[in-house]
């Protein structure tokens, strides 16, 4: 959510300096500001992937600058990219989501060692077992000999349950 200093950041201005192109998802400066250059495009990626644009002195998630650009105010909840690129900020890729709905939404991660999301190895057992989350609350799959056994049952229990915000890895592809 944006802070009160990026809430005070109007909309005018904002379009004074930087022009959003909604169709590539990026910011091209509309004026030179120290070394930046016009018709540069604007921000970085940050180390979880996201592009921050400064404004006011603040790093701000060029996603959120994207949403006040295409709708004229800050979003009301998070920003999801639906594809999953976190860098991918062309306004048909975003969409207010919950945290859970965002959650829901993430693909694998890094910890992960089985490769499937949900799924995981447990040494004791030799099994894998499956967890999801729905209604707020960890909910327990199963124990499964193999790990593609374990990911089918996840896989089948997040298309059931998750809806537009099930992660496109977990489609059934048809």
């Amino acid at each position: 959510m944006p802070s009160n200093k990026e809430n005070n950041f109007g909309l005018l201005e904002f379009k004074k300096v930087l022009n959003y192109n909604s169709k590539i998802g990026k910011f091209i400066r509309r004026i030179p500001i120290n070394q930046f250059k016009v018709g540069g495009i604007a921000g970085s990626i940050n180390n979880k992937g996201y592009i921050k644009i400064k404004v006011c002195g603040k790093n701000v998630a060029a996603s959120h600058l994207a949403w006040l650009y295409a709708y004229g105010g800050w979003p009301s909840k998070q920003i999801d990219h639906i594809n999953g690129d976190k860098a991918d900020n062309r306004i048909c890729n975003l969409r207010e989501a919950t945290n859970l709905e965002n959650c829901r939404n993430r693909g694998n991660l890094k910890s992960n060692i089985s490769g499937y999301k949900g799924v995981g190895f447990r040494t004791r057992a030799g099994m894998y077992e499956v967890r999801a989350s729905f209604g707020g609350k960890r909910v327990y799959l199963g124990s499964f000999k193999t790990v593609e056994e374990g990911a089918a049952a996840y896989s089948k229990f997040a298309s059931a349950n998750y809806g537009e915000f099930l992660h496109s890895s977990l489609k059934i592809k048809e």
